[in-house]
């Protein structure tokens, strides 16, 4: 199938709350998709994190979120 690809265009997303509208090109056909829409960065926590690299009352929040969640899960 990729050799068959001509072309493929990425535009952003013509309404908020949809993510970049992708659009790939064949020969035969094209195909047009959008991907989804990526978390507010307020809401989106590292997977991983050296405590030096963050303002440190942040890391404690961090902390403090990962505690709780681990909390509900027992």
């Amino acid at each position: 199938m990729l050799n068959n690809i001509v072309k493929v265009h990425a535009y952003e997303p013509k309404q908020a709350e949809l993510g970049a509208e992708i659009t790939i090109a064949t020969k035969k056909s094209r195909k047009t998709f959008h991907l989804t829409k990526p978390p507010d960065s307020e809401d989106h926590k590292p997977l991983a994190i050296e405590s030096f690299a963050v303002d440190p009352e942040l890391y404690n929040q961090w902390l403090d979120a990962a505690q709780q969640y681990c909390q509900k899960q027992d």
